[in-house]
């Protein structure tokens, strides 16, 4: 049903008719849109009660993982404190060695304390 362009002028106005017809065509149009917007709430309101609420077998997967990682982080913290408690003792042990006369400085001085390298190896350095 095609809207009406324009209306047709009468004596004392519009034609009535036209202006019937124009309401029930605006009327029958938006309750189509009204239908159509029905229908799409109606699909989601049932996509989103059939889904659900929670995985089981991914919140176990995902507690799993977050333990892992708690004691990764822990185990990182205790070989960080032992490698700063080698450092000190090489420290202290460089600087005996010093007093003694027995180790030069390195070239380009330092503390001569290991720092990790890129590999997760030690090289003799100036701690970062």
């Amino acid at each position: 049903m095609d809207a009406p362009q324009t209306f047709r002028t009468a004596f004392n106005g519009f034609n009535r008719e036209d202006v019937v017809h124009f309401l029930e065509y605006t009327n029958n149009k938006h309750q189509l849109q009204l239908d159509a917007l029905r229908e799409e709430n109606r699909a989601l309101q049932s996509k989103l009660s059939s889904r659900p609420e929670v995985d089981p077998d991914t919140t176990a997967e995902l507690e799993r993982l977050r333990r892992e990682l708690e004691s990764q982080r822990a185990y990182s913290a205790m070989l960080e404190g032992r490698l700063d408690e080698a450092n000190e003792k090489l420290n202290a042990a460089q600087a005996a060695a010093q007093d003694d006369g027995d180790l030069r400085p390195a070239a380009g001085g330092g503390s001569g304390a290991c720092r990790p390298r890129p590999g997760g190896h030690l090289r003799p350095g100036r701690p970062d």
